[in-house]
């Protein structure tokens, strides 16, 4: 942080998801003395970042990649790029994973919408379930029971 020569000009960026857990000392003025918060992506944002991480993907020709992305996007709220990228890798893990079950060259498989429903369902931390808390009576005491709650994503499935 300490230079021998001056440094007009010049601007250090840096990036973390826990912003409460940098160093004071880091955060004094003249050092990473200024916090730009960002938002999550809305569904518009998650379908062209989920766009961005399906072309690389094969995909079964039958998918329309563009009305993939805006089924997982509206599925998805809540989620950041970084949640919508380990949802597409884990739909390529899950496909690998079905092919070499079934005794088929990995790479003769492609990636088909199951695998993407299926990604989501497991990733219920946060791309497929949002938790809800809620108070439960039990003989007079409150107790807090949580619930996994489905998002819209399952009702689309069936």
């Amino acid at each position: 942080m300490i230079c021998l020569r001056n440094t007009n000009g010049v601007f250090v960026l840096a990036t973390t998801n826990r912003p409460k857990s940098i160093d004071a000392a880091l955060r004094r003025p003249g050092r990473f003395d200024r916090v730009i918060w960002m938002k999550l992506p809305d569904a518009s944002g998650r379908a062209a970042i989920l766009r961005h991480y399906l072309k690389p993907l094969k995909l079964d020709p039958s998918i329309d990649a563009d009305a993939l992305a805006e089924r997982l996007a509206a599925a998805t709220e809540g989620t950041s790029g970084a949640d919508l990228e380990y949802l597409c890798q884990s739909a390529a893990r899950i496909c690998v994973k079905d092919a070499l079950a079934s005794g088929v060259l990995p790479n003769e498989v492609s990636i088909t919408t199951c695998h993407f429903d299926e990604a989501v369902m497991s990733l219920g931390y946060n791309a497929a379930f949002s938790i809800v808390e809620q108070p439960e009576l039990n003989n007079g005491k409150q107790r807090r029971k949580t619930y996994a709650k489905n998002s819209a994503y399952e009702q689309q499935l069936v």
